[in-house]
């Protein structure tokens, strides 16, 4: 019966359409906006600094402490180039051809990252890690124009007033998808050799994300209202005086530190001490978060536009700040830790 009801969401999208009374092409381009959101997060469940594909490939590689820091690090470093991209975004008026490009570059490259146990052999064997570590570098050079794009495109498209239903029903169907994915990745990382897992794996995760961008092609390039030219000193100096504005970005910003602090070494501490498997940490981790997002999702969605993002937030916030907390009971091949961590994480 759920799953039933779960197969009839995209007539409840329908039905949120019809109610903001949206015209055929901006429903047709939220529809590819849900498509590369799926890609996107399959694309994520593979590829990144924390997944478990990428901590098992730089341990293989010699990663220590230092290392893991570094993968997990440099993405958020990159997105300081946010900043000057916003402004080029905004100058040039073109969401879509960055997108093609830069976002285009930044996924692709990621299918090479699986062939780099084959550089093992060389000389220098600490040089396929710190190659390791570059590409990522570029690819999220590259890719710190995504955020600044997507989610004002979307904004754009989807009004106010449905936007947090939309958000919670896109959550349930992509965590209904990124489910059995993400069991196949982790039994694929149990199962297959070295190096055939990581070059297959790292494979799918770049054509992934490569079909997440293309996506976009099919999105129709909206702006609710025309972006005026910013000089940048200017902006900041309206930011600097925005006091609510400055609130929130203090509290994310506090937020970011203190979840990077630990957020790094979860999965390497899972896996290498603890002594779980790929296939644990994904059916623990990424399957019990899954889980729960569809199952809570729709309320959070409901409770978005009832009650609205701040009440919401501090919710939110509390709870899930809490949760690497049971973490300090940890114990050799125990998997309760992460399944706590991850299922009440998630449930907020």
């Amino acid at each position: 019966m759920f799953f039933k009801k779960l197969l009839r969401q995209p007539q409840s999208l329908t039905i949120l359409y019809d109610q903001a009374r949206l015209e055929p092409a901006i429903r047709r381009s939220l529809g590819w906006i849900l498509g590369a959101n799926l890609f996107g997060t399959l694309f994520g469940i593979i590829c990144g600094g924390g997944t478990a594909a990428m901590v098992g490939l730089a341990g293989l590689l010699g990663a220590g402490d230092f290392e893991f820091g570094l993968l997990v690090a440099i993405p958020q470093v990159a997105a300081l180039l946010q900043i000057p991209f916003s402004l080029i975004v905004n100058r040039s008026h073109k969401r879509k051809i960055w997108l093609l490009t830069l976002g285009l570059l930044s996924r692709l490259l990621w299918v090479f990252f699986g062939f780099f146990p084959l550089l093992k052999s060389l000389p220098d064997s600490r040089l396929p890690l710190y190659a390791l570590i570059a590409l990522l570098g570029i690819s999220s050079a590259c890719g710190a124009v995504i955020n600044v794009v997507w989610f004002p495109w979307f904004s754009d498209l989807a009004p106010l007033q449905i936007r947090g239903r939309w958000l919670s029903r896109r959550d349930r169907i992509i965590n209904c998808v990124s489910l059995p994915f993400g069991l196949l990745v982790g039994w694929l990382l149990d199962v297959l050799g070295v190096p055939t897992r990581y070059i297959l794996i790292f494979v799918i995760g770049g054509v992934l994300g490569v079909m997440d961008m293309i996506c976009f092609a099919n999105v129709k390039e909206v702006w609710k209202v025309e972006p005026p030219q910013i000089r940048l000193g200017k902006a900041i100096g309206d930011v600097i005086r925005n006091k609510p504005f400055m609130r929130v970005a203090l509290m994310w910003t506090v937020w970011c530190f203190t979840a990077n602090m630990s957020g790094a070494y979860l999965v390497p501490y899972a896996m290498n001490t603890m002594g779980i498997s790929a296939l644990q940490v994904t059916v623990f981790g990424t399957m019990a978060a899954a889980l729960t997002t569809i199952l809570m999702v729709p309320r959070w969605g409901q409770a978005l536009d009832r009650f609205g993002s701040r009440n919401v937030m501090w919710v939110a916030g509390i709870g899930a700040s809490l949760t690497p907390l049971f973490y300090l009971l940890s114990t050799p091949g125990s998997v309760w830790p992460t399944l706590l961590h991850n299922l009440i994480g998630a449930f907020f």
